[in-house]
């Protein structure tokens, strides 16, 4: 039997509607096959069915389809009344309602659409009353939306905080039979900074807030609410804690002060770490760690280190353990100063190598988004090639890189000055959907100082673009360059670049890419390039779902597509020889499954390598930590 109703609904009342038309079919689940909307003029259909939600041909279960409909309808509401049409009706019903089928419709009644006839301002001081004006974004034939306009006032407010009048406000009235709109200010008086006030912490030093604030409002201490809103902002990114309050408050011993209040609640300071990890065909990997973000109460922090790596198959090796501490003020200076100590050693067959370094630095934030490192690299190196080192053959059609990477090996001492500068736009650190992120660096080693003669630049530009709501583009590219000068006949092996495995070219193995010895062991490269793009999004009719008793976020489950390109090579003439496939760029594609976390995603991906070697393996697994970028 097939049955014909349509039982419209306004988009502000209750949804009972819904569940009575899937009763009078008897079903619980659905397919919308089709969305039609009427009676709209000013967005089209494809607008307005994006703004809804629902999607065409996809099963829904009563509940689900209840609660996605009214946060659509909503939207489509709202978007009426962002252009003045406040008497906008949104009305939705069912169609040939068949077979547990669908067709839905949605009719529009606009109504007249408001414009703002004249703009007037009460209250507010000559001085004041252009930039005030101008401040304000709207102007007259502007759409009279209570939205836009509320933004207004707040923006008066936003205005007069930064110029030291600390209780100015201003309240909106509109008459919509004139589409006059009046905002009525009260300014208030001026007021400098008394006292910065600090109440709730118990192991922090007030210092670690009292400094924040007075750097940012300094020289005049004028009340400046977006300094302070800086300066909350960077009290948060001390990682010490989870709630801050900051408040002004009547001064008791000058009424022409106001003091600042803030009121704190401290977080956990000790953190912990563990991460396993794999990559085929059989080398496993494990990481611990331990840090402290306010070892003796003032925001410096420690952190430990270690990881393992080993290959079940092949005789391979690697451990890397470090220690870094972090003074967040630099003898009361706003630079960041910190050192890491570090030893690390790996192992393959007949190749074995080592290191132990100290590199201290020092950071100073430019502004919000750029900073400059300057710092330097000390540390002593051994490579060892076999008893000998004369059986060594490598996997590259130049039998003179022979010689020369057989002059790597032995004891190499390592001191550099390091600059660099960074600009980072992303909107979160660890998983990144919008904003871009650019690294530069120059090395510079031996010359006046003590060890081998070099120098290299590094280069990496990251661009992540949101095009929905739970999905970005993302896109790497980083090249790197290495000389070696003076007394040094090649860059030290430790100095050298690598690429391939989960954080570089996906598809091959670890250090897969560039010049080899005969049982794989990466001898690395002067010259380096890396592309890569991925497609990252949460898996469809994940948001909002946990598992039932154990409480796990469905929607944290995100998937990725991704496609990565470059290689190693030993110097410019090497690049330029494009006879031998081992020395092109080297591409491979895949896809992955990620759960995301606060500190990043947990990640397996499966990438393929489309240029293929003998020594490649039609395809590798990764699971490991964080983004590939």
């Amino acid at each position: 039997m097939r049955l014909k109703v349509v039982v419209w609904l306004a988009a502000g009342c209750t949804l009972a509607g819904s569940s009575l038309a899937q009763e009078e079919a008897g079903e619980s689940t659905f397919v919308v096959t089709k969305i039609a909307v009427d009676g709209n003029k000013y967005y089209n259909d494809n607008y307005l069915r994006d703004l809804l939600g629902i999607e065409k041909g996809q099963p829904y279960e009563r509940y689900l389809f209840d609660y996605m409909l009214e946060r659509g309808l909503e939207a489509v509401k709202e978007a009426y009344r962002g252009e003045g049409f406040e008497e906008a009706v949104v009305r939705w019903g069912f169609r040939d309602v068949r077979d547990g089928k669908r067709k839905l419709e949605l009719r529009i009644e606009e109504g007249p659409r408001e414009v703002i006839a004249d703009i007037l301002l009460e209250g507010v001081s000559r001085e004041h009353y252009l930039a005030v004006r101008e401040s304000l974004g709207l102007d007259v034939g502007s759409p009279l939306s209570a939205r836009d306009l509320n933004e207004a006032a707040l923006k008066i407010g936003r205005y007069y905080g930064d110029r030291g009048y600390v209780y100015a406000s201003a309240t909106l009235e509109i008459n919509r039979e004139t589409g006059v709109v009046v905002f009525k200010v009260e300014e208030g008086d001026v007021y400098h900074i008394g006292e910065i006030i600090v109440a709730g912490n118990e192991r922090t030093r007030p210092k670690i807030i009292t400094r924040e604030i007075e750097y940012k409002i300094k020289p005049d201490r004028l009340w400046r609410a977006s300094k302070i809103d800086e300066s909350r902002a960077n009290i948060y990114r001390t990682g010490l804690y989870r709630d801050l309050r900051v408040e002004p408050a009547d001064s008791k011993r000058d009424p022409t002060l106001v003091d600042v209040f803030v009121l704190v609640r401290e977080d956990k300071f000790r953190w912990y770490k563990l991460e396993p990890g794999y990559e085929s065909p059989d080398r496993a990997a494990f990481t611990v760690g331990w840090g402290h973000n306010n070892i003796f109460g003032n925001n410096q922090r420690l952190s430990t280190e270690a990881s393992v790596k080993y290959g079940f198959a092949a005789e391979y090796s690697e451990f890397r353990t470090e220690a870094t501490y972090v003074e967040p003020w630099l003898f009361s200076f706003r630079y960041r100063g910190a050192a890491t100590l570090y030893f690390e050693r790996d192992s393959q067959e007949s190749k074995r190598h080592w290191e132990v370094g100290l590199e201290p630095r020092v950071t100073r934030e430019i502004t919000e988004y750029l900073e400059v490192t300057g710092g330097m690299n000390v540390k002593r190196a051994y490579t060892e090639f076999g008893p000998r080192g004369d059986d060594v053959t490598v996997i590259w059609p130049v039998s003179r890189l022979t010689e020369r990477y057989l002059g790597l090996a032995g004891p190499q001492n390592i001191t550099s000055f390091i600059f660099s500068s960074t600009v980072n736009t992303r909107d979160d650190i660890f998983n990144p959907l919008q904003g871009l992120y650019l690294f530069g660096s120059e090395e510079t080693a031996g010359g006046p100082l003590w060890g081998e003669d070099f120098w290299r630049v590094i280069a990496d530009g990251r661009q992540y673009i949101r095009v929905a709501p739970a999905a970005t583009v993302a896109g790497r590219l980083r090249g790197g360059y290495a000389s070696a000068y003076g007394h040094t006949k090649d860059v030290p092996f430790a100095a050298k670049f690598f690429s391939g495995g989960a954080y570089s070219v996906r598809g091959y193995g670890e250090r897969g890419l560039g010049p080899q010895a005969d049982d794989g062991f990466a001898l690395g490269g002067n010259i380096s390039f890396t592309g890569n793009i991925e497609f990252r999004f949460q898996l469809p009719f994940t948001a909002g779902r946990r598992v039932p008793g154990i409480g796990l976020n469905l929607g944290n489950f995100w998937a990725g597509m991704f496609a990565d390109g470059g290689n190693v090579w030993a110097d410019w003439d090497e690049l330029r020889k494009t006879r031998h496939a081992n020395q092109t760029l080297k591409y491979g594609a895949g896809f992955g499954l990620r759960y995301n976390t606060p500190v990043g995603p947990i990640r397996f991906d499966y990438g393929r390598p489309i240029m293929t070697r003998e020594v490649d393996r039609p395809g590798n697994f990764y699971f490991a930590f964080g983004h590939a970028f």
